[in-house]
């Protein structure tokens, strides 16, 4: 069995900068992201295990750490077209108290 009590915020924004053309593209732009999660009311997870071997019965209370109170997720990226194609080319960094995280991300999309 497993418990939570867990109520969070998250607040973030994305801003898309357009460019000149350049490259043939039509459609050149920078992006920038921001979000912030907070964690306003965490209880400790508690996930309590039970284990029957035979006529033998283990029990055991297992208790995960709290998570951080506030995290910020930032990133930056580029977004193209040409004719009917999209790409973007983005990155994102995770921080919080004890982790970060680097993430990158390419996407194609064609219109047919």
């Amino acid at each position: 069995m497993k418990e939570n009590n867990i109520f969070a915020g998250i607040v973030g924004t994305k801003v898309t900068v357009p460019l000149k053309d350049a490259l043939k593209f039509n459609n050149l732009g920078l992006t920038f992201q921001g979000v912030v999660e907070h964690n306003f009311k965490e209880k400790t997870q508690r996930i309590n295990r039970v284990v029957k071997i035979f006529d033998n019965t283990f029990k055991h209370d297992y208790l995960i750490p709290k998570q951080p109170k506030t995290s910020y997720n930032l990133g930056t990226g580029v977004i193209g077209s040409i004719k009917n194609t999209t790409i973007s080319l983005d990155y994102s960094y995770y921080l919080n108290k004890h982790y970060r995280s680097h993430q990158g991300i390419v996407k194609l999309k064609v219109n047919l």
